[in-house]
């Protein structure tokens, strides 16, 4: 969900670096993979490619958007209290 996330940015590119802009600190960590690494240089047929992430402080302040399951939940519940009743008194959970 996070690539997907971040995939759906434009990239700043300049010389061999590419810079992407993500929403969540927790995005790092996938633009830092090595098979995304692999896959992008491939791409661009280039083998010195480095990735770099900077982090939208406009987003920040918003409030962070839920990507899992539990964090859109968990926002639900935050917006209508009264959905957690519900899920108490059926005994809900998540898979």
């Amino acid at each position: 969900m996070y690539l997907k996330a971040i995939m759906n940015q434009t990239p700043k590119c300049k010389g061999n670096v590419v810079t992407a802009t993500i929403t969540d600190p927790s995005q790092a960590s996938i633009c830092k993979r090595e098979d995304l690494i692999a896959f992008i240089r491939k791409e661009l047929g280039r083998t010195d490619i480095i990735i770099e992430t900077e982090l939208d402080a406009s987003a920040q302040e918003g409030g962070s958007t839920p990507f899992t399951t539990t964090e859109k939940l968990h926002a639900m519940v935050d917006q209508n209290k009264s959905l957690q009743t519900l899920i108490e008194k059926f005994g809900l959970q998540l898979d």
